[in-house]
């Protein structure tokens, strides 16, 4: 599912609202302790990460709306964390 939205965004044009720096997300790789990191790689990381983010933040304004707030807090964030983990 998650490749398949990956593939969707990436090649048939689905709008994005906004995107993590894929050098950023190259450094990243290389801080974990990699040498060398293809472009590939870390385009395909950064869409997974970005695809993750969009779930959590989701989740997030529900847990916010549910409780009469409009801002997110880091516990509505956590809440989120926890809900997207529970499902695979």
């Amino acid at each position: 599912m998650v490749f398949k939205t990956f593939l969707e965004k990436t090649f048939f044009g689905v709008n994005r609202m906004a995107e993590l720096p894929v050098l950023d997300v190259e450094q990243f790789i290389r801080a974990a302790g990699a040498r060398r990191v293809s472009e590939d790689a870390g385009k395909t990381l950064t869409h997974l990460l970005e695809d993750e983010a969009s779930e959590i933040i989701e989740k997030a304004m529900l847990f916010a709306r549910h409780a009469n707030r409009k801002t997110i807090t880091p516990e509505d964030i956590m809440l989120a964390v926890e809900c997207v983990d529970c499902r695979q």
